[in-house]
């Protein structure tokens, strides 16, 4: 799925007028992103793991309507979902945040020989009792 042409930019001039509330990417059901909803849970699921075992990444994601005065930062990069379908919004939603998740590129950390072995001498420990 293609999140790009949804995506706007703070330093440029946009219209809400030009964004299809009914846009579906050419899906035609809730069932036709259906395994693409899945996968991404899976996908999510796995980098939310990374994130929690590396302590080292936050991400804040932050769902808010359109400004109509225009007070929003100016730097910020912005999605304007089509919100007609509701399945269609979900899909979306989970792309963009796989996305963001990944542009962080989450790393399990890596673990010396010698906390290895402290690790396995703990285990040990702890199934002995």
């Amino acid at each position: 799925m293609n999140i790009e042409k949804y995506k706007v930019y703070g330093t440029e001039k946009f219209y809400l007028n030009d964004f299809d509330t009914k846009d579906t990417a050419g899906f035609d059901s809730s069932e036709s992103v259906k395994n693409i909803i899945e996968q991404n849970i899976v996908e999510i699921s796995s980098l939310q793991s990374m994130f929690y075992a590396d302590g080292k990444i936050a991400l804040l994601i932050i769902f808010q309507a359109m400004d109509a005065a225009g007070k929003d930062s100016a730097t910020n990069s912005w999605y304007i979902i089509p919100a007609d379908k509701k399945w269609f919004s979900q899909a979306i939603d989970l792309n963009i945040l796989l996305y963001m998740m990944k542009e962080f590129n989450p790393e399990y950390p890596v673990i010396t020989r010698l906390q290895e072995m402290m690790l396995e001498e703990s285990k040990y420990k702890l199934t002995e009792q």
